[in-house]
């Protein structure tokens, strides 16, 4: 009997000896195989950046060393004392700004001049304002001291931390409040790549603005501080139904990235030159896409976590 159990011990530890040998073998590592990783599962349903709204992205911007986007090939016409600055993580290169810096695209194109509605999304490192208003970018408008579009970065005086943002917004299609000036306070937005979406819904009236994927508290005209606002097309308190509505720029030809339609030289509107309190954007830009409509909140998740990740 002990013969038969010290055969069937020496039986069962060859066997698992010759099967520790066979998985060592099998799992020792061939650096010359051509190991490719999974992919990362997917954020809201997509795999990378490009995925999200490709029905709706009209320009996208990288600013690897050219000021030509990658989607409908527009080009610079003019650019002064451009630089380019590491990128966000995840990205090579990225837009630098300066006093005086500038890129002009000449002919943006319909799809741009055109928008009824639209999102807007980059990644901004905000330098300091130095006490003038900071141009970001702008559609021009060549009859009026305001542009089209207008994204900039207001002077907040001694407060070097807060990130004092401001769109403004023509509509030659709203009854009587043409222009509306939209404003948020984005905490510890200076000095640190934050990611900005700014979206407008012309169906709905409706604007929101993300930081960091959040939704940021908006100062508009006729409404209490919201993150959720409904513009409006005239005063509520007289013509309540007056929705701003879909978007209709009045006499736009051009746009700018880094300063305001009236900064550059010569100046891109007829209503104003150069002003004393108004400079280019110091900070640093990257990824800066325009869309044809609204993004949903969770094509913006989707967005800012795929870029954060560099994908």
């Amino acid at each position: 009997m002990k013969s038969i159990f010290k055969i069937f011990s020496s039986t069962a530890i060859a066997t698992m000896l010759f099967a520790l040998i066979l998985l060592a073998a099998c799992t020792k590592v061939d650096y010359g195989d051509d190991f490719k990783p999974s992919p990362p599962p997917p954020i809201g349903d997509y795999n990378v950046s490009n995925d999200v709204a490709k029905d709706a992205i009209i320009a996208k911007w990288s600013f690897e060393g050219v000021l030509k986007d990658s989607i409908a090939n527009i080009t610079s016409t003019k650019d002064t004392a451009i630089g380019y600055a590491t990128g966000r993580s995840g990205f090579g290169q990225a837009y630098q700004g300066k006093d005086g810096a500038y890129a002009v695209y000449g002919s943006p194109g319909s799809a741009i001049l055109g928008l009824k509605s639209y999102t807007i999304s980059m990644w901004l490192k905000a330098g300091p304002t130095n006490n003038q208003a900071r141009g970001i970018f702008a559609i021009n408008r060549t009859d009026d001291f305001w542009g089209n579009l207008d994204i900039y970065q207001e002077n907040y005086g001694a407060d070097n931390t807060t990130l004092f943002f401001k769109v403004h917004m023509n509509n030659d299609n709203a009854a009587a409040w043409k222009g509306q000036f939209t404003d948020t306070k984005i905490a510890n937005g200076i000095g640190k790549w934050v990611h900005i979406a700014v979206t407008y819904d012309g169906a709905t009236s409706a604007l929101r603005i993300y930081a960091n994927n959040q939704l940021q508290v908006i100062n508009s005209a006729g409404n209490q501080p919201s993150t959720t606002p409904t513009l409006h097309g005239d005063d509520p308190a007289i013509n309540p139904n007056a929705a701003y509505g879909p978007l209709k720029f009045k006499n736009a030809t051009k746009m700018v990235v880094g300063t305001w339609h009236f900064q550059t030289y010569p100046s891109l509107t007829d209503g104003a030159g150069a002003q004393s309190w108004a400079n280019s954007f110091l900070g640093a830009i990257d990824e800066f896409r325009i869309f044809n409509r609204a993004l949903t909140a969770k094509e913006v998740t989707a967005l800012f976590k795929l870029e954060k990740l560099g994908l």
